[in-house]
C-alpha cells in the first residue's frame, strides 16, 4: 500500500517546475499571456500566480467552492480545481517566564527560580487550498467591481495623475486610449524607479502592460526578443525577481489608479458604473435622440452598422480580446447574450463590406467618434452590418474579420437573409427587431478581408 504522502510533500511535488516555468515563459513569447493572468492577481503571491498560470491561463477570479456559494454561485459540474498555496495559521500553548509588566525583569519565587506561565501562540504552516475561476461558475451575477474604466478617460487620466504624485506631460492629439497607455508608461518607470537600465526598463514596460490589460485596454508589451535577449543567460531566481517587480509595481499603480478614480468620480459626482445599454434598440434610440438624423438607420433600404463589446463582467474576461481559433479550441461560443451594444451609425458609402469594415476599425481605433464609449475595436468585438436588406455580422479577429453566423436570429445559418420589417411611427426599423431576442450560438465562417492587421 502507498504511504500517505505529508502535507510537505505535496507541496514540493505541486511547486516543482516553477523555475524552469519562469525560464520558459521568456523563451518561448508566453510571457503576455502570463501577465494578462498576471493582470487580476497581483495581490497573490508570484508562486501562486504562476501554478495558476499552469493551471488554468487567463483565470480572473477565484475562489472556494464554498465561498462561491456564499456568493450565490456554483461551480459548474465536472470542473477541475486550481490548486494554490494558501497560510493555515493555528494556535499552541507554550510555556515562558513570567515577566515584571514595569522592568520586564523575571519574576522569581520563594526560591528564586522563575516563576512560569502558560500563553497561547500564533503560528502560521502553509497548506494546500483548491479554488475555481469565476469562469467555472454559475448562478447570480457577480457584483460589478468599482474600479477605474476608459468609460471616463478624463477621469482615468487624472486618476493616474494623482497616483503619480508630480504632473506626467502627455503629448497632445493622442486618442483616449493612446493617452491612457501613456500615462500608465510613465507611472510605471516611477514606481519601478529603475528605467535607467536596461532591467529597470523592461520590468517598467512589463508593469504598463499589466495594467493595460486588467483595464482591457492594449499597449504593446515590447520587442519579445529584446526581452529574451535581455533574460538569456540571467538565472531562474533573477527572473523570479524581476516578475515579482512587475507584480508589485503593477499591483501597486492598480490600487492607487482605482482609489484615486473612486474619489475623483464621488468628488465630480459622476457614477461609478457605465451608462451604456444592453440592447441595439437602445443604442439606436440614443443615436436618434442625440444626432435627430435617424433616416440612415430606419429608412427601407437604409445601410447601418452596430458595435458590440463584451460586458463588463468577471466572469467574461477571460475570453476578453481572445481570437476565434483560441475560443474554438476552448469550447468558447459567441454568444450575444454576452454582449453589449455600444454604438449604432451608417454604414460607409464605398467599397465592399471587408472595406467597409477596415474603415469601420481604423475610425473606431485612430479618431474615436467622441460619443463613443466603449474601447477602441479590438478582438473579441463583433461588428453587425445591414446593408442592401440583408444583415451579417463579423468576429474582429486576430487577423481581419471572421463572419458569423447565427450570432443574431436573424441571420440565416447558410447566408446573410433580408431582416423582418416592423413599422415604428409609419417608417420600418431594421434595428428594432432586435429588442427582445433570445441568443443563438453562432457557428464561425472566415471571411477574407482586403486588409489585415496585428493582434489586438
Amino acid at each position: 500500500m502507498a504511504e500517505n504522502k505529508t502535507m510537505f510533500d505535496r507541496m514540493k511535488e505541486l511547486t516543482a517546475g516553477l523555475d524552469e516555468q519562469v525560464t520558459e515563459l521568456f523563451r518561448n513569447e508566453n510571457l503576455p499571456d502570463f501577465l494578462r493572468t498576471m493582470s487580476h492577481l497581483t495581490g497573490y503571491s508570484l508562486s501562486n500566480i504562476l501554478l495558476v498560470h499552469r493551471q488554468r491561463p487567463f483565470s480572473t477570479m477565484l475562489m472556494s467552492f464554498e465561498k462561491w456559494q456564499e456568493q450565490g454561485r456554483n461551480v459548474t459540474r465536472g470542473q477541475k480545481g486550481i490548486q494554490i498555496i494558501t497560510p493555515a495559521p493555528y494556535t499552541i500553548e507554550v510555556q515562558r517566564d513570567r515577566l515584571d509588566p514595569r522592568t520586564h525583569a523575571p519574576v522569581l519565587d520563594s526560591s528564586g527560580k522563575p516563576v512560569k506561565e502558560t500563553v497561547t501562540q500564533e503560528r502560521t504552516t502553509f497548506k494546500i487550498s483548491t479554488v475555481f475561476d469565476i469562469d467555472q461558475t454559475y448562478g447570480d451575477q457577480y457584483p460589478a467591481i468599482e474600479r477605474a474604466s476608459l468609460d471616463r478617460p478624463d477621469v482615468f487620466v487624472d486618476a493616474i495623475q494623482k497616483a503619480a504624485g508630480e504632473p506626467i506631460f502627455i503629448p497632445q492629439r493622442l486618442s483616449d486610449t493612446g493617452a491612457a497607455v501613456f500615462a500608465v508608461q510613465e507611472l510605471a518607470k516611477r514606481i519601478t524607479g529603475r528605467e535607467d537600465d536596461l532591467s529597470g526598463a523592461i520590468e517598467a514596460r512589463l508593469a504598463a502592460y499589466t495594467v493595460c490589460r486588467y483595464y482591457d485596454f492594449e499597449q504593446d508589451p515590447g520587442d519579445s526578443f529584446e526581452i529574451a535577449a535581455w533574460a538569456q543567460g540571467k538565472a531562474a531566481p533573477e527572473l523570479r525577481e524581476s516578475l515579482d517587480t512587475i507584480r508589485r509595481s503593477s499591483h501597486e499603480m492598480i490600487r492607487n489608479i482605482d482609489r484615486n478614480y473612486i474619489e475623483i468620480c464621488q468628488e465630480r459626482g459622476l457614477s461609478l458604473l457605465p451608462e451604456n445599454g444592453d440592447e441595439w434598440s437602445r443604442a439606436l434610440i440614443n443615436f436618434t435622440d442625440r444626432d435627430g438624423d435617424y433616416q440612415a438607420l430606419i429608412d427601407p433600404g437604409a445601410d447601418g452598422f452596430a458595435i458590440f463589446q463584451l460586458k463588463q463582467d468577471p466572469a467574461l474576461t477571460r475570453i476578453m480580446f481572445m481570437d476565434s481559433d483560441w475560443k474554438a479550441r476552448n469550447g468558447q461560443q459567441i454568444l450575444l447574450q454576452n454582449y453589449e451594444c455600444k454604438y449604432v451609425g451608417q454604414l460607409p458609402d464605398m467599397g465592399t463590406i471587408p472595406e467597409k469594415l477596415e474603415q469601420i476599425f481604423t475610425a473606431f481605433n485612430v479618431d474615436r467618434p467622441q460619443d463613443f464609449k466603449g474601447h477602441s475595436l479590438s478582438v473579441s468585438d463583433v461588428v453587425a452590418v445591414y446593408e442592401n436588406e440583408h444583415l451579417s455580422c463579423h468576429y474582429v479577429d486576430k487577423f481581419g474579420f471572421k463572419e458569423l453566423t447565427g450570432f443574431l436570429p436573424e441571420q440565416s445559418r447558410e447566408k446573410a437573409v433580408p431582416v423582418q420589417e416592423v413599422q415604428v411611427s409609419g417608417k420600418v426599423s431594421v434595428l428594432s427587431r432586435l429588442e427582445g431576442f433570445k441568443n443563438a450560438a453562432p457557428s464561425v465562417e472566415p471571411i477574407k478581408p482586403k486588409l489585415g492587421r496585428d493582434a489586438r
